[in-house]
């Protein structure tokens, strides 16, 4: 166990017990399926080395953090918090465990020049599609790319397929690097951010444009918001740019509500007047049909038709 557990401590109760592994390490990463069974069988691990995200294949699990304790049935997912001590109990299971080192997953998060500080809020997925889209990620890399010479040594498919399995698991687990000073880094990675965004609303700009303008990966530009707006960035960029089209309404003076729509990114006007409804409590039309008939009031015109 110690391959992927590093120091482990194993007890079972009286009676047999057996456990066998297939432990395959590559570049990131390393994958582990084993089988055990026992009496009372527990393995308490005083510092996770690895983060460990698992699959119980077969049987049932126990999974113990200090007062947090979750049953794992078969097809359950969980992980082992890095740098953590936890405890996992079971009579009879069969595990597919996928440690990721704490390199790769500082590259994902853009932790740079510092340990990486890992905060895990949570032993099991959030959701169960993010459940669901972790387990494809976990089968394409173990049970194809991995065992597959044709795909394993493409560097380029298979590092980008470690790559996917790691960001599913930050964002399935809700993973974050915390330091001190989060909340400053925070808000000025924010400002840099609406900054860029703001004079680009009219561009096709990308999420990765704005994390290269704020300085940060793109999970750290991501956590920047949620952290502290509970948005992602990509709905910050849309309020921006349904704001700036809200005032092009207000003036009046616009040939079309698709026109706007289109200036600001829209290439679908139905979208459009369901994202602005959403945003402002009324549709692009009401708007410029208010402005318009404001114009006429102020320059003392007649409304249409009379």
């Amino acid at each position: 166990m110690q391959d992927w557990l590093g120091e482990a401590l194993v007890s079972s109760g009286p009676g047999r017990f057996g456990y066998q592994h297939l432990h395959l390490a590559d570049d990131g990463i390393a994958v582990t399926r084993f089988s055990s069974f026992g009496n009372d069988v527990a393995v308490h691990v005083p510092r996770v080395p690895d983060l460990v995200a698992f699959l119980v294949r077969e049987g049932v699990a126990m999974l113990q953090r200090g007062l947090d304790l979750v049953r794992l049935e078969a097809n359950a997912i969980a992980i082992l918090p890095l740098g953590e001590a936890v405890t996992l109990r079971w009579h009879r299971v069969t595990i597919e465990a996928f440690s990721i080192t704490p390199s790769s997953v500082a590259t994902l998060l853009g932790v740079l020049g510092r340990p990486l500080r890992l905060h895990a809020p949570r032993l099991v997925p959030q959701s169960s599609s993010l459940a669901a889209l972790w387990r494809d990620s976990a089968q394409i890399l173990s049970g194809r790319v991995l065992v597959t010479p044709d795909a394993y040594e493409r560097d380029l498919l298979r590092t980008q397929m470690i790559g996917a399995l790691t960001a599913t698991t930050v964002e399935a687990f809700g993973l974050s690097e915390r330091t001190e000073d989060d909340e400053e880094r925070d808000a000025a990675v924010r400002g840099r951010a609406e900054a860029f965004m703001t004079t680009r609303l009219r561009e096709p700009i990308t999420i990765p444009d704005i994390a290269h303008a704020a300085g940060v990966s793109i999970r750290g530009l991501q956590l920047a918001y949620q952290r502290h707006q509970q948005v992602s960035p990509l709905v910050r960029l849309r309020q921006l740019r349904l704001q700036a089209a809200r005032e092009a309404l207000e003036t009046g003076r616009v040939a079309s509500v698709a026109a706007v729509a289109r200036d600001f990114g829209y290439t679908n006007p139905g979208r459009f007047a369901a994202h602005y409804r959403d945003q402002f409590g009324e549709t692009p039309s009401t708007t410029r049909t208010r402005s318009e008939d404001g114009d006429r009031a102020a320059e003392g015109r007649p409304e249409p038709g009379i």
